[in-house]
C-alpha cells in the first residue's frame, strides 16, 4: 500500500477553535500513526478565529468549503480530496477512542463478496468540562440519554454523526455521499443506507463527545427538540424550514441565558 492512507478522518469544523485539536490528537495517537495509514482533514466552513491555525498545528490537513454552507458539504469535499480506503466522519467537538483503528478494521471486515457496512462508535457524552456546571441531577440525565443512543443504535440500527460513521470508499460511492441539506445529513445517510441493504454495524468502543449542544437549550429541551425534528423530517417537511426551528430554539435559549446573567 505504499505510503497511502488506509483511513482518512474527515473533521467539518466552523469555529471550532478551543475543540479542534482535541479532536484531531485523539486521531493522531502515535508517530507511526501520524506518516503512515491514517491521514485527517479538517474541513473549515469560514471560521473566524483560530480553528485552521490550530488544526494545522495539530496535524491536520485543511481543506476550504466556501462555496456551499453546511456540514454534509464540508464532509462530501473532504471525502472527495481523501486517499484513504475507508471513511471516517468526526464531529469537531468529539474525541475518538484509543483503539480506533482495530474498532474500525474489526467493525467493517466480513468475508462475503459485494457486502457493505456502515459502522459507528457507540456514544460517550463529556459532563467533566466546568465550563458547563452540571449539576449531578443533569450528569445523570445525560448518561440515560447516552444509555438510550446505544441502546437505539444496536436494536434499531440507526446511527448518528456525533457517534462518528465510518465506511469503506466504496460503500460510500454507494450512497451518493451525504445528502446536502443543512440538517440531519447523518440520518438521511443512514436511512439511505439502510434502503440499499448497507448492515449498520456498533464498534465496542465509545467515541467522546462534548455535552455542551445539551446544556445551552436544556438536556430535556435538546432531547425533545430532536426527536421533534427528526419526526419532521420522516413527514417531510422542508429541510430549510428544519434548520429554521433548529436554530430558532437555540437563539432563544442564548437570549434567555444572556438575560438571566444580566439580571445576576
Amino acid at each position: 500500500m505504499g505510503n497511502k492512507p488506509s483511513i482518512s478522518i474527515i473533521i467539518p469544523a466552523l469555529n471550532e477553535e478551543s475543540q479542534i485539536c482535541k479532536s484531531v490528537e485523539s486521531a493522531l495517537t502515535t508517530p507511526k500513526q501520524k506518516t503512515s495509514i491514517v491521514e485527517v482533514i479538517v474541513v473549515d466552513g469560514g471560521s473566524t478565529d483560530g480553528t485552521v491555525k490550530n488544526a494545522r498545528k495539530c496535524g491536520a490537513r485543511v481543506l476550504y468549503q466556501n462555496t456551499v454552507r453546511g456540514r454534509a458539504a464540508q464532509m462530501n469535499l473532504g471525502a472527495s480530496q481523501s486517499h484513504g480506503d475507508v471513511f471516517l466522519f468526526l464531529h469537531a467537538d468529539s474525541q475518538l477512542p484509543s483503539d480506533y483503528l482495530s474498532q474500525v478494521h474489526q467493525t467493517l471486515s466480513t468475508s462475503v463478496p459485494n457486502h457493505h457496512i456502515l459502522g459507528a462508535f457507540r456514544l460517550s457524552i463529556d459532563s467533566s468540562d466546568p465550563q458547563l456546571q452540571l449539576n449531578p441531577i443533569q450528569i445523570q440525565l445525560l448518561k440515560l440519554i447516552q444509555f438510550g443512543s446505544n441502546c437505539r443504535t444496536r436494536f434499531s440500527k440507526m446511527a448518528y454523526g456525533d457517534q462518528a460513521l465510518f465506511l469503506h470508499r466504496t460503500t460510500f460511492r454507494l450512497l451518493n455521499g451525504f445528502p446536502e441539506i443543512p440538517l440531519l445529513e447523518d440520518v438521511r445517510l443512514v436511512r439511505n443506507a439502510r434502503r440499499h441493504g448497507v448492515e449498520i454495524s456498533l464498534a465496542n468502543s465509545f467515541v467522546t463527545t462534548s455535552a455542551r449542544r445539551w446544556n445551552t437549550l436544556g438536556i430535556i429541551q435538546t432531547t425533545i427538540l430532536n426527536q421533534v425534528i427528526i419526526l419532521a423530517d420522516l413527514l417531510r417537511i422542508p429541510p430549510n424550514t428544519l434548520r429554521n426551528w433548529y436554530r430558532g430554539a437555540y437563539k432563544r435559549a442564548l437570549i434567555k441565558r444572556e438575560k438571566h446573567r444580566f439580571k445576576n
